[in-house]
């Protein structure tokens, strides 16, 4: 039996149901979409393939196929440019990934040296509309940039980049630690030893190439690079330059742990401070 008035009613409980659901649904300019894939892209200007695959792309690999969830990789170089995409698994927890990668490319990238190579790291999910929305200035009284820089980099930025709805948070103003060897152009000369004689030295005591600082002297600053790990400051000191006359790096030079020179400056009311830059994970 037909029943009009039920059937109605049941109706427009439908139209009034659909009605409330369109008014509370959200609406984005720039949706979020949940993938499980990250990019790297990196580059290393005036170095052959190989070289780029030594010192970038391999290293990379070898630290990144330790991540939960991640089932497969590829990569590709071309000239001094290369990239590699990660897949994880579509359960895997993508923001806590990307930062894992970043924090592992960001560490490669600092054992290169300055200004040589780029590594770049991001996720369709993490930059698809992903906009600055906070800009914050770290300074202290009394304190070198660089102290607030690796206090910042170390304490603030990684806590504030795992809050959740931030993308990514990014600082600039301080220098990176470095090892830093001044030459005193004197000694040098009356020794006969050249800065590409201490480039060479250091290279054959160590064992992959990395930065480790510069030479200072009277002509100017030299980056340093090395093929290995320094394990400790005395190790460069001990390092011989002359084994017949038993001259070593430290009889010429001082040599200290400090930071790379800066190539952005920030001060808030006179006092040097850091820049942390905050950027929201659309919608």
């Amino acid at each position: 039996m037909l029943r009009p008035v039920a059937i109605s009613m049941l109706f427009l409980a439908m139209v009034i149901m659909g009605i409330v659901g369109i008014s509370r649904m959200p609406v984005e300019l720039y949706p979020s979409f949940e993938g499980n894939v990250i990019y790297v892209e990196f580059s290393r200007p005036g170095s052959t393939s190989e070289v780029v695959e030594r010192e970038i792309l391999l290293p990379l690999l070898s630290r990144i196929s330790g991540l939960g969830g991640l089932t497969y990789n590829e990569a590709s170089i071309s000239g001094s440019r290369g990239s590699i995409q990660l897949r994880f698994h579509p359960l895997t927890n993508m923001k806590i990934r990307e930062r894992e990668v970043e924090e592992l490319a960001s560490v490669l990238e600092r054992q290169q040296d300055r200004g040589t190579s780029f590594i770049n790291v991001e996720s369709f999910s993490a930059d698809a509309g992903s906009q600055e929305i906070m800009r914050l200035l770290v300074t202290s009284k009394g304190l070198h940039s660089d102290v607030i820089f690796d206090l910042a980099s170390d304490r603030v930025e990684p806590r504030i980049a795992s809050v959740p709805g931030v993308a990514r948070a990014l600082l600039q103003g301080g220098g990176s630690r470095q090892v830093n060897i001044f030459v005193d152009p004197d000694d040098a000369v009356a020794l006969g030893i050249s800065l590409g004689d201490i480039r060479g030295a250091i290279a054959n005591s160590l064992g992959q190439v990395q930065s480790v600082g510069t030479l200072d002297s009277g002509n100017g600053r030299t980056n340093v690079m090395v093929d290995g790990q320094v394990d400790s400051i005395n190790h460069i000191r001990k390092t011989r330059l002359d084994p017949a006359r038993g001259v070593k790096v430290a009889d010429i030079s001082t040599i200290e742990l400090g930071y790379s020179p800066r190539e952005t400056r920030l001060r808030y009311n006179g006092n040097a401070a850091i820049g942390l830059s905050i950027y929201q994970e659309p919608g």
